[in-house]
């Protein structure tokens, strides 16, 4: 970053990354990023640390043991439902596909 906005991209990166970026400000970033493969990467690994960030935020609010367990009763549930079988498909009146493609 050796351009003279360099205090000013280094504050919309972020914005950028983050989804806080005004359209106006996306254009500059992306212009920015434009220039010079060195941008590019730069760009990269800082939108790449976002994700990072985001995943472990998202991931110390998710109870994980709680999560399976309300899985595990819903795959019980669904263990007490009659399975729709190929034969149970067979006996629904549904007209043939190639039928309704010639009526098009």
């Amino acid at each position: 970053m050796e351009t003279p906005n360099t205090d000013r991209i280094e504050y919309l990166l972020p914005r950028y990354c983050s989804g806080e970026a005004t359209v106006e400000e996306c254009r500059q970033v992306e212009g920015w990023i434009k220039q010079s493969d060195e941008n590019y990467r730069i760009a990269k690994q800082i939108h790449s640390l976002y994700l990072a960030t985001d995943t472990m935020q998202v991931l110390s609010k998710v109870d994980t043991e709680k999560a399976l367990s309300s899985v595990c009763q819903k795959m019980s549930k669904d263990n007490a439902r009659p399975k729709v079988t190929a034969v149970t498909w067979r006996c629904v009146k549904i007209p043939p596909f190639f039928f309704i493609l010639d009526n098009i």
